[in-house]
């Protein structure tokens, strides 16, 4: 329930926000826990009480620390705060938040690693606010299959488009370029890459009007063309690489 609300708001006012808003929480947490011991030391307690207390105190501190660790570590773009928030936590699912607030702040593969863990430590990416990047690491490793399972749920058509014509599936790769260009019409780039879809199905004529319309909708000419020329010469040298493997050539 907690985490739910957690994500929503993330996904709704983004990272700095909701940092704040959780350390907020913390530290109105720990007040409360301190009224509470107040409340109780002015009575008679045994020291089975005070340990539990202790120890429930350490466990809502730590945590508290690390969010602020972690937000300005996140707004000044310290990595080494941030991995520092990442050690101390003891909440998984706040250590996957964590390796997502690292990520954004990383380049190349140490970005996806950070989005592997994030995925493994949360989880579950039904929320909206960063499916996309986890997908883009699975996606660079030919996982196409842990692909679909992120982007689909949360309408990536993109990208499931793309790991369909990686996986020759060129009927489910239309349906999916549909819902893309259901939602984003005006896109040149979308109608260019249907077309090739279109071809590879042996549609000819529908090829050539969705390259026809990618052609009025994009300014820049040179590159529908070229993303259309992309993928032509990617499936080429892909066939080229099979027929090698199966000793055609």
């Amino acid at each position: 329930m907690i985490k739910d609300l957690f994500f929503e708001v993330y996904k709704y006012s983004g990272g700095t926000f909701t940092y704040l808003l959780l350390l907020f929480a913390y530290i109105v947490s720990l007040i409360i826990l301190f009224i509470i011991i107040r409340g109780i030391m002015k009575s008679r307690v045994n020291p089975l009480q005070i340990i539990i207390l202790v120890i429930l105190g350490i466990l809502l501190c730590i945590p508290s620390i690390s969010a602020g660790i972690n937000l300005y570590g996140y707004i000044t773009g310290n990595e080494k705060l941030l991995e520092l928030s990442i050690k101390i936590t003891p909440i998984k699912w706040q250590k996957g938040v964590y390796y997502i607030q690292l990520g954004e702040l990383k380049k190349g593969k140490e970005v996806f690693e950070c989005y592997k863990k994030a995925y493994d430590l949360i989880g579950s990416y039904k929320y909206k606010c960063w499916y996309a990047l986890p997908s883009v690491y699975y996606y660079n490793i030919q996982d196409y299959d842990t692909v679909l399972q992120i982007a689909e749920p949360n309408n990536g058509y993109i990208m499931a488009t793309n790991c369909y014509i990686m996986k020759d599936d060129y009927q489910k790769a239309l349906a999916s370029i549909n819902n893309a260009i259901e939602k984003s019409p005006k896109s040149g780039i979308l109608y260019a890459k249907r077309g090739f879809i279109c071809n590879k199905l042996g549609q000819k004529e529908l090829a050539e009007v969705d390259l026809k319309m990618a052609l009025q909708l994009e300014k820049d000419k040179k590159r529908i063309l070229q993303t259309y020329n992309d993928w032509k010469n990617y499936e080429l040298k892909r066939l080229a690489e099979k027929r090698k493997e199966a000793g055609i050539d």
